[in-house]
């Protein structure tokens, strides 16, 4: 259970992150 849900939060970090990361990297170009 508890596994679980901290490999949920890991994925969702995960995901944050490299939104984030391309959203710079977008702006730097821009």
């Amino acid at each position: 259970m508890i596994e679980d849900l901290g490999r949920k939060y890991n994925r969702i970090r995960q995901e944050a992150i490299t939104q984030e990361i391309s959203e710079i990297v977008s702006g730097m170009e821009g």
